[in-house]
């Protein structure tokens, strides 16, 4: 053998290095007795490279860290790598500049991903550097800052030393960094001193004996909303269905003072009607003042309008209509026809949707509406009597929004069914604007059925330009708008007409691409989201039964390997079986529970009628022996919790049902990325290698294996719980009676086909 003239660190490390990690050289010790020695690395930023002070404390950690290995000690070096925020972002801007693009024309959803994808890009150059170095760290333990776990520590931390009065809570100033549109820390802004003045503001008592002062360097702050010390500010939570009836039984009673059997029968027929409702408007009632103004159109009109357009329009007339003409002298069409202008250019501004505008902006929305020498000056006047009048809108330190986001969108709804048949062809511009959604939803709702033709022009024109020559993106947004518009009139029996029906029929046939992989890349999470609602509204070829073949996955025999860590074991798996592709949506749960074969009828889940609007998500609100029955009505049964994971991990273990990378958005629903159950097969890259989606995230999945007493283990984590519960080996106990909003499942069947 011939040596080499002179020696050649890169090969040697570069042959050495792989072996020693794949050893498990570098593993947490966990020698029963052996004393302990930790070192954590201080996490360099994701955002950097490493420099010659990270050398030499990499060198200095890692010959301690060998040391107490070859000592015997139980010895753990714990690498990670930091956030830095705030540098992050600005790294990321700028690379999205020199495109000539913002993080604003991405969206939140996008921007992320691009946060993200950097901070994958960056931090596996961090690492590979500390291998280039030699370093010795338990690598299978790295982390980053971010990561759900620790954020949940520090969340943990932080409240326990709240609650130990340790650390106290209360409201400060912050450096707010106008372009990041963020806070920033001291380190990272430039103080200069000013002289500055005390402005001393008297407010009058309402008993007229003297006033109360208050002091404050910052009087713009101060519009007749001053909050005392030692007053408590009581949040007003949504109510629930038996504090709904209690407030109506009690505002009836206020008006019927003699007749309370005839209050009680008032209130009664408006909480049937609340309850027959569509769920929007449920939800609304449980606003406190929404349901007062419900209480007030159902006393004026003796009935609740069935459409929520309808209803709107109800609620702000009255309101419109309240004001005393002392208060208010503009007639309340009037009002409304400006304050709907208003809405719209709230609407359509350049910049998208904006819920509140400078005062100043408002005005000269509306102010070609005055015939007069000053129409700014009335226009600002017309402003503030209408906060005063009406509630319809508010003025809160000198911006204007309108009490309701749902106003604005009506209003907005109302400017444009009252416009020209020339004007209309704008709304195929909102048609691929998610935040247009409710307004163009409201828009048909107050066309149908009286302006049927319109109507359909309407929508004949929005369906041809949709299915037209678009991007993929565009075509999603707008066909889960057109999807949300058709499920709201399909209750009236409203149908397309049939050359509009086929192009709607084609543009979903081509809105199917957002099941492929890579679909994550292009269109924003929610648009997604929409889109497969849509497609499952009119017709998702995916969705099956237990009675179809293609609804199966075949899980051939082999080793399972169930557990982690210390607690990892291996299980044989002597006979294959069958899993469900996706967890049991609702499109199946209706069908079964539609089966005339059922000696008792199945147990409703909860929100069943809001579930029933969206057939292709997860069916929800199960509880264990709901999942059971339905099992076995199929001739199948619950996965144990072996074969639950052996079909999420396969024989070679892996820590995702995707493999090794971490959670993403584009493989799993998880930390409220959306607040609710994904529709099913939305993340194909979070697919494992036989083709079972949706393992991880979305909702939880009932198994067969007991956890305790009344209880069965569930697997899978929920699109409400953070990236720990996305592990395959992550475990977690459900009580069978409880049918949480995350709660679901998936069938097996024995044997293979």
């Amino acid at each position: 053998m011939e040596l080499a003239k002179s020696f050649d660190p890169h090969a040697i490390e570069q042959h050495w290095y792989p072996r020693w990690e794949s050893a498990g050289h570098f593993q947490m010790g966990r020698a029963e007795g052996a004393d302990p020695y930790c070192i954590l690395l201080p996490p360099p930023n994701v955002t950097g490279t490493l420099h010659m002070g990270h050398a030499v404390q990499h060198t200095l950690m890692d010959a301690l860290t060998r040391y107490h290995r070859m000592q015997g000690d139980n010895t753990l070096w714990q690498p990670g790598t930091d956030h830095a925020g705030i540098a992050t972002q600005i790294v990321v801007e700028r690379q999205l500049d020199a495109q000539g693009i913002s993080r604003h024309d991405l969206g939140r959803e996008k921007f992320l991903e691009k946060v993200w994808d950097w901070k994958e890009h960056s931090g596996s150059t961090i690492t590979r550097q500390m291998r280039r170095l030699g370093t010795s760290p338990a690598w299978e333990r790295e982390r980053f800052t971010m990561d759900a776990g620790l954020s949940e520590a520090v969340t943990e931390v932080f409240v326990r030393l709240y609650n130990e009065g340790l650390i106290y809570r209360g409201k400060r100033l912050v450096n707010w960094d106008p372009v990041l549109q963020t806070a920033v820390s001291d380190l990272e802004v430039i103080s200069t001193e000013e002289e500055g003045f005390l402005w001393e503001i008297a407010y009058p008592l309402e008993s007229g004996a003297g006033h109360l002062c208050v002091a404050t360097t910052r009087p713009e702050a101060f519009q007749k909303d001053v909050h005392l010390p030692d007053f408590a500010h009581l949040p007003i939570e949504d109510l629930n269905d038996a504090e709904i009836a209690a407030f109506l039984r009690d505002w009836y009673r206020g008006l019927h003072e003699d007749d309370e059997s005839a209050a009680d029968r008032a209130a009664r027929e408006l909480v049937e009607a609340i309850g027959r409702a569509r769920p929007d408007i449920l939800r609304l009632a449980r606003n406190p003042l929404m349901l007062t103004l419900l209480a007030v159109v159902h006393w004026n009109r003796g009935r609740l309008p069935e459409g929520r357009a309808d209803l709107y329009r109800a609620v702000l007339e009255h309101l419109a209509e309240w004001a005393k003409d002392g208060d208010h002298p503009c007639p309340p069409k009037v009002r409304l026809r400006r304050l709907s202008l208003l809405a719209f250019a709230m609407q359509a501004g350049k910049g998208g949707q904006t819920l509140q505008l400078d005062l100043g902006a408002a005005a000269s929305h509306i102010h070609s509406t005055f015939a007069s020498d000053r129409p700014r000056d009335d226009a600002l006047e017309f402003l503030g009597r209408e906060q005063a009048a009406s509630g319809i809108l508010t003025l809160h330190q000198g911006q204007v929004r309108f009490w309701h986001r749902s106003f604005q969108e009506f209003l907005a709804a109302w400017r444009l069914a009252g416009a020209a048949d020339k004007d209309l062809p704008q709304v195929k511009t909102f048609l691929y604007v998610p935040e247009w959604r409710e307004s163009i939803q409201l828009l048909t709702g107050l066309w149908y059925p009286d302006q049927h033709d319109r109507l359909d022009s309407l929508l004949a024109m929005l369906v041809e330009h949709a299915a037209g020559k678009n991007t993929l993106p565009r075509k999603a947004c707008a066909a889960g708008i057109l999807g949300a518009v058709l499920a709201d009139l399909a209750p009236g029996g409203y149908r397309l007409p049939a050359e509009a029906q086929t192009s709607y029929r084609k543009l979903l046939d081509e809105v199917m691409a957002i099941f492929r992989p890579g679909a994550h890349a292009l269109i924003g999470l929610r648009d997604r989201a929409a889109a497969a609602d849509a497609l499952a509204l009119a017709h998702d070829p995916r969705l099956l039964t237990p009675h179809d073949p293609d609804y199966w996955i075949p899980v051939p025999s082999g080793i399972a390997v169930i557990g982690e860590g210390p607690d990892e074991r291996r299980v044989p798996i002597e006979r294959g079986f069958r899993i469900g592709r996706f967890p049991v949506t609702v499109d199946e749960y209706r069908k079964y529970r539609e089966d005339p074969r059922h000696s008792s009828p199945p147990p409703q889940p909860d929100d069943w009628e809001e579930q029933l609007r969206h057939p292709s998500r997860p069916v929800v609100f199960i509880t264990w022996e709901a999942a059971d029955r339905y099992c076995k009505h199929f001739g199948c049964q619950l996965p144990s919790e072996v074969q639950w994971e052996y079909a999420a991990r396969g024989e070679e273990g892996r820590p995702y049902p995707w493999g090794e990378a971490p959670p993403g958005q584009s493989r799993a629903i998880f930390d409220q990325a959306l607040e609710h159950a994904a529709p099913v097969g939305l993340c194909p890259e979070g697919a494992t290698p036989l083709g079972v989606t949706d393992m991880a995230g979305s909702c939880w999945e009932w198994t067969a294996t007991e956890w305790a007493s009344g209880h069965h283990v569930v697997k899978g984590g929920s699109w409400y719980n953070n990236a720990a519960g996305m592990r395959c080996s992550y475990r977690d106990g459900g009580h069978d009676v409880v049918d949480g909003s995350d709660n679901g499942f998936r069938c097996v069947r024995e044997g293979l086909p």
